[in-house]
């Protein structure tokens, strides 16, 4: 019974099936641990070589998508777990992703929608077991649990870890950082401290100084996120579904859990980095106010001109023809990777 006991409750490595060949190939070491009944699927990147190396765990947290790490297309299968270079910086150290709870690791991209997402082939919507996870808070208990695992290897430097998060991963690397006191470091890129609704109140005054909103119709809709704003920290499903339907729960932790209030009382070093085209992070630019009247001075900031969203620069039409926008999200995390190495913040 004992033996049983142990094994129900103590994180374990899974044998590795068919996924952890495909995972290699692509050069990450998929790991499987079963913990209280369920199993967390991760991946580390790196080779055979650079796996053996003892080196600090910096965690991904990725953005909102409903995306399995690896998709397979009839050339073979291709990683979109997360954006950019990895491989620059896999001498430093183990850069690992943890997969969202029910969804596929691996999923061809027939089953994928044009962005990527993975949807329930029985109901054509996300699974249930997705959505029933889908919240900063959880995404970031189950990094933890990755975290207490990979500390007991002898290839990882268990006094040293960042996690940086990008969108909704902002969130979650803001209470990572929180919930696990060995996290060293936290980098938060292209989102807000705040909630969705902060960033919808500055789009509808945008367009009330633009001069495509009357300012008494501009004053109706911000009025009216101001009530459901008091609904969603209620914290209701009620409150929430008008907004993002299936979606409610995480609707809910992202506006009654401010990352702001975490993050005043993080002692770590914080990057936090933002596209100013981005409306949605603009809020950022009041963290200086924040933190300075509070004495603190573990904040670095990085604004990037120009950049949207996704750290992209719109370009003009060329001959008529509009151009793909130009991608500077490697620029971006060169710059977390710098900061990471500096040896005082």
């Amino acid at each position: 019974m004992l033996v049983l006991l142990l094994l129900f409750f103590s994180a374990h490595a899974v044998r590795a099936d068919a996924d952890a060949d495909l995972a290699a190939k692509l050069g990450f070491k998929l790991i499987r641990l079963a913990q209280r009944g369920e199993t967390t699927s991760f991946l580390v990147a790196g080779t055979p070589a650079q796996l053996r190396q003892r080196k600090p765990v910096v965690v991904l947290c990725q953005g909102s998508e409903v995306r399995p790490l690896i998709a397979v297309d009839d050339k073979g299968p291709f990683f979109i777990g997360w954006p950019g270079d990895l491989k620059s910086y896999q001498d430093r150290y183990h850069f690992v992703i943890v997969g969202k709870p029910g969804l596929p690791l691996v999923a061809p991209v027939a089953a994928l929608t044009p962005a990527m997402d993975y949807a329930d082939p029985a109901t054509g919507r996300a699974p249930l077991a997705w959505l029933a996870h889908d919240t900063p808070q959880q995404y970031a208990a189950t990094a933890e649990a990755v975290l207490r695992y990979l500390r007991r290897q002898p290839w990882v430097d268990p006094h040293n870890t960042a996690v940086v998060g990008v969108s909704q991963g902002y969130h979650t690397a803001v209470w990572l950082a929180k919930r696990d006191c060995h996290v060293t470091h936290a980098a938060l890129l292209a989102s807000n401290p705040y909630s969705r609704l902060h960033q919808y109140v500055a789009e509808v005054r945008a367009e009330q100084y633009r001069g495509t909103l009357a300012p008494a119709r501009a004053q109706s809709q911000v009025d009216s996120l101001y009530l459901q704003y008091r609904a969603l920290v209620a914290g209701t499903e009620a409150a929430a579904r008008p907004w993002n339907g299936d979606f409610w729960r995480n609707w809910v932790s992202v506006t009654k859990y401010a990352a702001i209030d975490a993050m005043l009382r993080l002692r770590i070093p914080l990057f936090v980095g933002y596209g100013t085209a981005d409306i949605g992070s603009a809020l950022n630019d009041i963290l200086p106010f924040e933190f300075d009247r509070r004495g603190k001075t573990n904040l670095t900031l990085h604004a990037y001109p120009g950049l949207d969203h996704h750290f992209t620069l719109p370009l003009p039409a060329k001959d008529g023809h509009p151009q793909a926008p130009e991608w500077h999200g490697d620029e971006v995390f060169k710059d977390v990777m710098a900061w990471l190495a500096t040896p005082a913040h």
